[in-house]
């Protein structure tokens, strides 16, 4: 809803979404997005498309909060080690352009409000391509999606167990 809105403003949104198994519930979710302005751009497809985005100068919506392929960087998020999904940074390093955490939040009285907070640059030069780069500029977006969510508790909702995925790789010791 928020990339809809962010179209609506002129600002243009890709997406990047991770296909669903199945094939007409896929397709039920890209149409939804793409009636509303949003590009849906599968994960196999997206560095080139979103780089294609952001030199027309539009956004590029990421997941900061859910690693679906137990890929991320483990990082205390909420009190708990758990993976975080590395794209957001990782696509920063490598193209230059900005992290901005965006939140739509409703009043209550079926209005909503977007909040876009500052910009967080990825290093320059060399030192960007580093995967000390990426996990470095993912602990300065990390405090700003968990300040949000302790402000606003009931409109973060996570369908599984939160911070299970660590636990199940990386086993307690004794284990």
């Amino acid at each position: 809803m928020g990339a809809a809105v962010l179209d609506k403003l002129g600002h243009p949104v890709t997406a990047i979404a991770l296909p669903h198994r199945n094939p007409k519930v896929n397709m039920l979710f890209n149409r939804q997005r793409e009636a509303h302005g949003v590009i849906v751009v599968p994960t196999n497809v997206a560095v080139r498309r979103c780089i294609q985005a952001l030199r027309h100068g539009g956004f590029v919506a990421v997941l900061g909060d859910r690693d679906f392929g137990n890929f991320g960087e483990p990082l205390d998020f909420l009190g708990r080690k758990t993976l975080i999904p590395k794209g957001a940074a990782f696509f920063a390093c490598r193209t230059g352009a900005p992290i901005v955490p965006a939140f739509l939040t409703p009043d209550g009285n079926g209005r909503y409000t977007i909040t876009l907070n500052a910009p967080i640059f990825p290093p320059e030069g060399e030192e960007a391509a580093s995967d000390a780069a990426v996990i470095a500029l993912m602990k300065r977006y990390v405090p700003v999606v968990e300040q949000k969510i302790r402000k606003d508790p009931t409109q973060w909702l996570m369908f599984r167990e939160f911070g299970i995925e660590f636990e199940n790789m990386y086993p307690h010791p004794g284990a």
